[in-house]
Formats: C-alpha cells, structure tokens, sequence
C-alpha cells in the first residue's frame, strides 16, 4: 500500500490520489457530514467535564505505583544489575578506602570519612541514574500515551516513580 501510494510510484504512473479524492463523492459526503455536525444545535450544552483525568490524585498515584510496580517486578536483569552494581561498588570503595577511619586524630580525619561517605553516595546515584535510562526510555511511550489518554498526571506518575525506588534504595543503603 505504501509502495503504491508513494510520491514516487505516483509521479511514474501519474497519478495524483489526493485530487481523485477531492474530487469523488466520498469526499464530498464527509466535508458535508463534517459541516452537519459543526453545526451548533439549538438549546444543546456545552460538554462539560468535571476533570481532565478519570479519577482523583490518589487513584491515579496508586495506579502508577502498581503499574511501575509490575514493570520493574517483570525486569530481573535490571534489578539483577542494580544490585551488582551495589555490591562491586561498596566492594570497591571499601578496598579504595579501607581502614581510613580507624585512626582518628584530627579534625581533617573526620572531613576524610564524611568526604568518602559522600562521594559513595554520589557514585551510587550516578549510577542508578545510568541504570535507570534504559527502563526510564521505555516506560516514556508508556507515559505519553497514557497521560494524552486522561488516565494520569505526569506528577502522579513521577511520585509513583519515586516510590517504587524506595524499597530498592532502602536494600541498596543497606548493602553498602
């Protein structure tokens, strides 16, 4: 059909498919049903909707957390990943920094552990952030779809993103 109706295929066979469009009477019949219900009847309502999404902030916040839910439950190698990685990293930090603050005399001591303490945890989420590209990539036709469609807000969605990441950052801080 593609092939047919191409620019291309037209110009070789000269044929023009939008001019015999415009001049059949299909074309004619829905220009004219179109100007029919243009028309504004009279003692008709203006529609009205109470709201844009179809149900209240909560639903739509639960709604999103059981459907990101559901999706990282159904990647194993991301969460398989997203652990690895935790684990190599704290393996890697703690041989980088190893005994770093079992002599404490001084104040730059102290600056020393939080310097380090900060900069696992800055790693850390540099890394999440890279992890989470791939999945976020997918889940972003998922996101336009549904909020063109009136299921959610995209707050709604970006609190429910929060919270699912929750329980993995609580068992990722855990491990480190």
């Amino acid at each position: 059909m593609l092939d047919i109706t191409s620019l291309t295929m037209e110009y070789d066979k000269s044929i023009d498919y939008a001019e015999i469009f415009r001049s059949s009477s299909l074309y004619r019949e829905n220009t004219e049903l179109v100007r029919e219900l243009r028309k504004i009847r009279p003692n008709s309502e203006d529609l009205h909707f109470a709201s844009e999404y179809w149900q209240n902030f909560g639903s739509q916040c639960s709604a999103c957390l059981w459907k990101l839910h559901k999706s990282y439950w159904k990647n194993p190698e991301f969460n398989v990943i997203y652990f690895v990685t935790t684990v190599g990293t704290s393996i890697l930090f703690g041989i980088v920094f190893w005994k770093i603050g079992s002599n404490i005399t001084s104040e730059q001591d102290i600056f020393n552990i939080l310097g380090v303490m900060y900069a696992s945890a800055l790693f850390q989420g540099f890394v999440n952030a890279i992890l989470m590209q791939p999945l976020v990539w997918m889940e972003r036709t998922v996101l336009y779809r549904e909020r063109s469609a009136g299921m959610y807000t995209s707050m709604a969605y970006t609190i429910a993103q929060v919270a699912v990441e929750i329980p993995y950052v609580i068992l990722q801080v855990s491990i480190q």
